[in-house]
Parts: structure tokens; C-alpha cells; sequence
């Protein structure tokens, strides 16, 4: 039984998807890319997702792997602005993190 062309078409666009997924998870769990927040007082000011300082790579090669996951990291970086609102006060376990 041959495949239709749209199909392996579908099957292959879902294998690349996979897999740029499946990369994101390996930059940040590689610290390739991060997640940082300040805050003003005890409230959260900022969110970022930006090119980490990560030692397996250079500066150079960080920027250009947060280029490549750009989409990634504004879906990120829309995620933290639901979970942690700007201008709103740090949770305690936050605060006690961040003393130390």
C-alpha cells in the first residue's frame, strides 16, 4: 500500500515540530537560553527569555540558538506575564529565594 504525498508531508511537518520542541527543552534544560525577572520592592517588573551565559557555548552561539527558538521563547515569555503579572507581589518562597 503506497502513502499519499500529503500524508508523509503531514507525518514529516509533525517529526520537525517534534524535534523543535523536543530542542527547546534541551537549550533550557542546557541553560542556553533562560528565563529572567527583576523586581521592584516585591513586585515583579520584568520578564525576559534571552541568551544565557552558559558555559558548553559561547556568547555567540547562544544568541544565535534564542534567534532560532525566537517563537519559543515569546510563547515563554507569554506564559510568565500569566503566571507571575508584572506588578504583582512576589510569592513568600520568592522572597525568601531571593534574600538569600
Amino acid at each position: 500500500m503506497k502513502a499519499s504525498r500529503p500524508r508523509v508531508f503531514a507525518v514529516a511537518g509533525i517529526v520537525l515540530l517534534g524535534a523543535y520542541f523536543a530542542g527547546y527543552a534541551l537549550v533550557r534544560s542546557g541553560r542556553l537560553i533562560v528565563h529572567r525577572s527583576s523586581v521592584a520592592g516585591d513586585r515583579y517588573a520584568s520578564h525576559s527569555v534571552e541568551p544565557g551565559d552558559a558555559r558548553l557555548a559561547g556568547g555567540y552561539i547562544n544568541g544565535v540558538v534564542a534567534l532560532i527558538y525566537t517563537p519559543l521563547r515569546y510563547a515563554e515569555l507569554g506564559y510568565w506575564h500569566l503566571r507571575q503579572p508584572l506588578d504583582s507581589p512576589l510569592s513568600e518562597a520568592e522572597r525568601r529565594r531571593r534574600s538569600e
